[in-house]
């Protein structure tokens, strides 16, 4: 996805259940092959207003409910992430109410609301660095 055409950047951009909205941009993001089983490889520099919750899971291979690199993370966080003894982020998770927050599998970038939010909107967006 990110090997082939050069240098990639990544967007993050995160919503709160106020609607204020925060982003997180890396300018060197790159993922592993298949056979690399999907490694955050690069992240490059970070900037933005969300914190930097995603370096902590450089170099983890991509884990899913049915292949985990990462022993339980994705059964108990709810979903395929880049598993470093769990989380500071995991997007791919469970998507829940505002008055579920507490509950552990959630849309998560603890450097922004901490560990016990869930955020109400995110996305990710790549594209190639120019």
């Amino acid at each position: 996805m990110t090997t082939y055409e050069g240098p990639h950047e990544l967007l993050v951009t995160l919503r709160d259940w106020e609607y204020e909205e925060r982003y997180a941009r890396y300018d060197n993001f790159q993922i592993g092959s298949e056979s690399e089983e999907y490694a955050l490889k690069e992240l490059g520099e970070y900037s933005g207003t969300a914190g930097d919750a995603l370096a902590y899971h450089k170099g983890m291979k991509f884990s899913t409910l049915d292949h985990s690199n990462s022993g339980m993370c994705p059964r108990n966080y709810g979903g395929g992430w880049w598993f470093n003894q769990c989380v500071d982020s995991n997007l791919n998770s469970v998507y829940r109410t505002q008055g579920e927050c507490f509950e552990m599998p959630k849309i998560l970038w603890s450097t922004w609301k901490g560990f016990n939010y869930s955020m109400k909107f995110v996305e990710m967006k790549i594209r190639p660095r120019t």
